[in-house]
């Protein structure tokens, strides 16, 4: 009986983890992700009003997408990462930040099979804007949080009552204990 892409990248993950050069089954591995993975788009907070807010939504960013890569053995596609690194685009420059965000929602919809919304900071302007793009793209919404932002004010049954309230239908994903 053939596996599961989530029980075929459990196997994956478990070999890489225990093999002594990473070399061993990176073949392996590139086969997983040319062939079983999921292109995904990660909706997460990113704009602010400091820097110190920013550098908190970067990281938070980043722990989103080592969630859906590491732990969901998914492509993530995190163009707010992406696009906003020093010497790409600057975020603060309006026309700049407009060809980002196009470039973005461009990416989701030819690549991913759904977004992937992140809820512990909240919904922002621009995640609200990316999930518009996913409706209208046809794309499925699966909410997830990450257990070291955890935050009370911002659960993943609120985040999915919030955005029904835009019309927006969206499954929450069970956690998943890390490994």
């Amino acid at each position: 009986m053939p596996q599961t892409p989530a029980a075929d990248f459990a196997a994956l993950i478990a070999k890489l983890k225990s093999a002594p050069d990473w070399r061993t089954h990176l073949t392996e591995a590139i086969a997983f992700f040319s062939t079983e993975a999921t292109f995904v788009v990660v909706e997460s907070p990113y704009a602010a009003l400091t820097p110190a807010e920013i550098e908190r939504n970067l990281a938070y960013a980043r722990a989103a997408t080592h969630d859906a890569l590491v732990r969901h053995g998914e492509i993530p596609l995190t163009s707010h990462i992406k696009y906003t690194q020093p010497g790409i685009l600057d975020d603060t420059v309006a026309w700049e930040r407009t060809l980002g965000i196009a470039a973005g929602l461009a990416e989701g919809s030819r690549l991913a099979k759904f977004s992937v919304v992140y809820i512990d900071l909240g919904l922002s302007d621009g995640m609200k804007k990316g999930l518009r793009a996913a409706v209208s793209a046809g794309r499925p919404v699966i909410l997830r949080s990450l257990a070291a932002y955890a935050n009370p004010t911002h659960t993943l049954a609120g985040a999915q009552k919030e955005m029904s309230l835009f019309g927006i239908k969206a499954d929450i994903c069970p956690s998943i204990d890390a490994a």
